[in-house]
């Protein structure tokens, strides 16, 4: 039985891995603050909730000790890809600074080390578009740029004190219990200004690519890779295909059979033009089939119009 600690477990994706992780054989505890509407964690008399922050240094040391942690894995931060200079330096104190002051002590204490990096924004710029692990990093946005240092410090943390770590790369995760009314993800924020009735806004021309990947095919897939223990490596989570904005809008209005209106705004420095991922590796491990987008799209949509009726 191993015993996982998850760092900002109660988010879109780490509520997602917690499902998977439960059904597998895990005691699982999670740092942060459960949402009022995360069933799962809230209930499950498995899982153990520690209410607290990444920066609370002796409060996670306490957690490892006391809950017999063998595995940490690690998907807190407070960016996303618009954020600013000014929300960068906070993410510092907030994020970078504890974490890399806690890689000692996890691998002093033989802790494996998950971190999620970013597919999306640590390449940064190529004239081909698409990404595998070996490709140089160069991001553009400040979101990327954190990953980079986090994923360096890690990579150094392994030579020095041999700890090991797994780092994932996912691209662009959507599904039921995204934040439909959020700052990011397309397919999400579309939805929520559909279920509004308000225009769907795009930065650009809509011509933008990206590797979409639905959050069970990520959720499944990475467990997959944790359970197979590989060691030391790095992974990109996507599906390998690219789609622009264009086509998901495309997509969008067949599937709810809206008419709605599109509203473009100037591109964004931050917006690399082509990025799909190279998921070779992932799919050696995990099952190469994915979820259609047009399908999870569609399901996604539904399970929210059905809750918005019933609010």
């Amino acid at each position: 039985m191993k015993n996982v600690l998850l760092i900002g477990g109660s988010g879109f994706i780490g509520s997602n891995i917690v499902k998977q992780l439960i059904n597998g054989s895990y005691n699982i505890s999670i740092l942060g603050i459960p949402k009022a509407n995360n069933s799962l964690i809230l209930a499950s008399p498995n899982i153990k909730v520690h209410r607290g922050k990444l920066n609370q240094l002796n409060l996670i040391k306490k957690i490892v000790i006391e809950d017999s942690i063998d595995t940490v894995i690690h998907l807190a931060s407070t960016l996303i890809p618009s954020s600013t200079l000014e929300d960068y330096i906070n993410e510092f104190d907030e994020i970078i600074k504890p974490t890399i002051k806690l890689l000692p002590f996890f691998a002093i204490s033989k802790i494996k080390f998950i971190f999620f990096s970013s597919g999306g924004t640590i390449y940064g710029v190529d004239d081909s578009g698409c990404f595998s692990e070996n490709d140089k990093r160069k991001p553009i946005s400040y979101y990327g740029q954190s990953k980079l240092i986090l994923e360096d410090s890690i990579m150094f943390e392994s030579r020095k004190s041999k700890l090991d770590f797994l780092i994932f790369r996912p691209s662009n995760p959507y599904g039921v219990g995204q934040n439909i009314f959020g700052k990011q993800g397309l397919i999400a924020t579309s939805i929520g200004h559909l279920l509004n009735g308000e225009r769907i806004k795009v930065w650009g021309d809509g011509n933008v690519v990206r590797d979409y990947i639905h959050i069970d095919d990520l959720a499944k897939g990475a467990v997959k890779i944790i359970n197979s223990n590989k060691n030391n490596e790095v992974f990109n989570l996507g599906s390998g295909v690219g789609h622009s904005v264009n086509e998901i809008i495309t997509i969008l209005k067949k599937c709810t059979n809206l008419d709605f209106e599109i509203e473009y705004s100037e591109a964004r420095t931050i917006d690399v033009p082509v990025l799909v991922l190279n998921v070779d590796k992932f799919n050696a491990i995990a099952d190469s089939s994915r979820i259609l987008l047009e399908t999870g799209i569609s399901d996604f949509f539904k399970a929210e119009e059905l809750k918005s009726k019933n609010r």
